[in-house]
């Protein structure tokens, strides 16, 4: 008696196999990816977001009225 593997199985196992080894390329591709640089500072823009910030934070200190909006 002559037994024959089971193609179907064989596929099915490649076909994950294939599949996890894309993924991998694909994450080791991204991981390997040059960063784009850090754009420079810009004092004045962080100044306008600390100014910001606060006058949120004393806003909501302030509690929430229909005439405070």
């Amino acid at each position: 008696m002559v037994i024959y593997p089971n193609l179907a199985k064989y596929r099915e196992h490649l076909e994950a196999w294939t599949k996890e080894y894309w993924i991998d390329r694909a994450r080791e591709e991204r991981a390997n990816r040059k960063h784009l640089p850090e754009p420079p500072r810009d004092p004045e823009m962080e100044a306008r977001i600390a100014k910001g910030m606060r006058e949120l934070a004393e806003h909501l200190k302030a509690g929430f009225s229909p005439g405070s909006i």
